[in-house]
């Protein structure tokens, strides 16, 4: 139930219906997200916010279907305006609590979730490259930011895209392939052919505990018994061998 509860508070933000004029409702949600990640079903729950995130992000998306060139650009500015100063800080607000997998937080996922499902939902490449000098601030700005999210290693399809477009508003640029200059890749990085070389087993990191063993009860129990098991049978081995030594 909790969790429908923070479902339902996602939509809200992404639709901008989310109203703070409710007593102590940001709390009641932190309440919420407390519980839920304290829950067994806790581990789950960033998955569960990338698919209720996506969902509203499709429908965000909408807005930039059937236009093209100038427009399509200004419609997405006004998209990105709204969403990164109105719903990603709400976001960030309500489920900064939760934590994803690895160096990632709210931010960069809910980040890189719009630049996959909205920045690129239509063929942004061929609108900036067409009206490359009538490039507004705000489109500058979306791409800046979202070339930033840094959510994996080696950058996937969509952010070495973006790096490529931001190649073209800003020069000089440093991306992964190297240093560019008027949208031209000038000094090629040595990366791309280091990362090729490694072995696989040389990309995983440490295993990492996803929650503390202070709200998982279970296991420490189950942790105790396996101690106190390990003991009382190191305890008899003790034993027999010294009854044979007598």
């Amino acid at each position: 139930m909790k969790r429908h509860i923070i479902e339902k508070a996602v939509k809200e933000i992404c639709r901008k219906k989310f109203l703070f004029t409710e007593p102590q409702k940001i709390h009641n949600l932190h309440q919420n997200v407390k519980n839920v990640l304290r829950s067994r079903t806790g581990t789950f729950l960033c998955d569960c916010y990338k698919d209720w995130l996506a969902k509203e992000l499709a429908i965000l998306s909408q807005k930039l279907r059937h236009h093209h060139g100038s427009r399509l650009l200004q419609c997405l500015e006004e998209v990105w305006s709204s969403f990164y100063m109105e719903i990603l800080p709400v976001l960030e607000a309500v489920l900064y609590l939760v934590k994803p997998k690895g160096r990632l937080s709210v931010r960069s996922v809910t980040l890189a979730s719009f630049r996959d499902i909205v920045f690129f939902s239509e063929d942004i490449e061929d609108a900036i490259n067409t009206e490359r000098e009538l490039i507004s601030p705000g489109i500058r700005h979306a791409i800046l930011i979202l070339q930033s999210v840094n959510d994996s290693y080696p950058p996937c399809k969509n952010r070495l895209r973006l790096e490529s477009l931001a190649a073209q508003i800003c020069s000089p640029f440093m991306g992964y392939f190297g240093l560019y200059e008027n949208g031209e890749l000038v000094t090629t990085s040595n990366e791309p052919a280091a990362f090729a070389k490694r072995r696989p087993s040389a990309d995983v990191g440490p295993r990492r505990i996803s929650r503390p063993f202070s709200v998982q009860p279970q296991q420490m129990e189950t942790l105790n018994q396996l101690f106190k098991k390990a003991i009382r049978h190191k305890g008899q081995k003790t034993l027999k061998v010294n009854s044979i030594k007598k």
